[in-house]
């Protein structure tokens, strides 16, 4: 659906050529909802304004469909653009306007008939939830009333895709979980490419298919958000996935420096995270064990758990043997 083949974009600072983004080379894929992390600077916004081109790259080719949409006229640009919304951290709403009339700027800009901007507002309204509030201004409604109102202007076209620009960052998290459950449902129901920038792995767990971490305008990880959060690689990844878990990684192993035995993570996915597997095996190998930490969750749809573990007597070998050919993911700490 999307590619970014060999992305170099730099912006001009005092005289100088700045980097923001180098050689990046990203696909995404029709229907899913992808995710982008990053630090402040580390070139996210900038990536996904390539996109619908409100940024051109200093060099390399965005693709959409096939299409390199750097190449494309004025014209061809702007019906291009009809085809992704966006949505913004501070919603972007006009001020002047009420509920039906923010929907409704958009498809007039488009040149819909009247006749048929009436009924497709009345749907989007329906869609996010505010029929009670069509005709507020944005002063009278909340942050999370104001970003449904943003996503349903943005769906409003029909666009084949969606840009998220820090979408919940302005939200509370009991707002930012609604809003984030609005996304998941419309990206189910639509088959809406979903394209997501954040700062916070925890956005990134609850909805995203995958995830790209930038880093000093580079990719330095890519893969399902299963694998990249249960195991994180990179540095950067490392720090945002302890900072969702709010775990410190190097004082938590400070403090099992005391206790004795192999100290082990173990990865629970799917139906494994509820089966009583470290129990039987137990059992079954003579070993004792002491759970120093733990966290039970779920990955968009798939529960998944990690325990920290140390085990002590019996035949510890075989044990993480067995864990293994279960279908556990089993990392030697100590």
């Amino acid at each position: 659906m999307i590619q970014f083949q060999n992305i170099q974009k730099s912006f001009r600072v005092a005289d100088r050529d700045v980097p923001a983004l180098q050689g990046i080379d990203l696909e995404i894929e029709a229907g899913e909802v992808f995710g982008i992390i990053g630090h402040s600077g580390a070139g996210k916004s900038t990536l996904v304004r390539l996109i619908n081109l409100l940024e051109r790259p200093s060099a390399g080719q965005v693709l959409i469909d096939n299409i390199d949409v750097t190449a494309l006229s004025a014209s061809a640009l702007r019906a291009m653009r009809q085809n992704i919304g966006m949505i913004f951290q501070h919603f972007n709403l006009l001020a002047s306007k009420t509920v039906t009339e923010n929907i409704a700027w958009p498809l007039k800009i488009a040149g819909w008939e009247a006749a048929a901007i009436a009924p497709r507002v009345r749907e989007m309204i329906a869609r996010v939830g505010l029929q009670e509030h069509a005709h507020k201004y944005p002063a009278q409604l909340s942050g999370g009333q104001k970003q449904r109102v943003g996503i349903a202007r943005a769906l409003a076209t029909r666009p084949k895709i969606l840009l998220c620009d820090e979408a919940t960052s302005a939200l509370d998290p009991q707002t930012t979980r609604s809003v984030l459950d609005l996304l998941a449902d419309i990206n189910r129901e639509l088959r809406l490419t979903i394209v997501l920038i954040t700062h916070e792995m925890d956005v990134v767990r609850r909805i995203c298919d995958r995830v790209a971490v930038l880093d000093g305008g580079r990719v330095v990880e890519l893969g399902p958000v299963a694998e990249v959060f249960l195991h994180p690689k990179h540095p950067t990844t490392r720090g945002f996935v302890f900072e969702a878990e709010h775990v410190d990684e190097t004082e938590q192993y400070d403090d099992f420096a005391h206790v004795p035995g192999r100290l082990v993570r173990l990865t629970f996915t799917g139906d494994t995270t509820y089966a009583p597997l470290l129990g039987e095996v137990a059992r079954d190998t003579g070993i004792d064990f002491s759970i120093l930490a733990g966290r039970i969750d779920r990955i968009k749809d798939t529960p998944y758990g990690q325990l920290t573990v140390a085990f002590s007597a019996g035949d510890i070998d075989a044990a993480l043997a067995q864990l293994s050919a279960r279908g556990l993911s089993v990392e030697e700490l100590r």
